[in-house]
């Protein structure tokens, strides 16, 4: 990397599809320990990413491209920053409405006194990544 290099590779990939791939200024990612900036230059490390919001920007005082995320890692060197998502999506295509609705539904099936174990587990995950969404779209993001 030269030293003048103001920018550096970033990716953003879900198991269904690369979301983002190009040169940016910055990223904040948020991780399990806290959300983290990463630039051009920045140590090597490697972190398991929280539901939240991965912000990006293309270059100094542009608007942030904000991503939500339900979690996974990120990869980070100092010539690029991968993040590896376990579902990812542009935060514009979060709906408050459909969201209500999705957490009502899940409560309501969580109150089935029926359910496994395994069931109730992942009825629950479902509903944090739900409840985590409606946060970013209420603008209640941060814990």
């Amino acid at each position: 990397m030269s030293e003048n290099q103001t920018t550096f590779q970033f990716e953003l990939v879900s198991p269904e599809k690369k979301l983002f791939s190009q040169m940016v200024w910055q990223v904040v990612v948020p991780g399990d320990e806290g959300d983290f900036g990463v630039r051009a230059g920045h140590a090597s490390l490697v972190s398991s990413v929280r539901p939240g919001i991965v912000k990006v920007w293309s270059a100094p005082g542009a608007d942030p491209v904000e991503m939500f995320v339900t979690g996974g890692f990120a990869d980070v060197s100092g010539e690029n920053c991968a993040v590896l998502a376990e579902q990812a999506c542009e935060v514009t295509e979060l709906n408050a409405e459909t969201l209500t609705q999705e957490i009502a539904d899940l409560n309501e099936k969580l109150a089935a006194s029926d359910l496994t174990a395994p069931a109730q587990k992942k009825l629950r995950n479902e509903l944090d990544v739900a409840n985590a969404k409606l946060r970013v779209v209420s603008g209640n993001a941060h814990h």
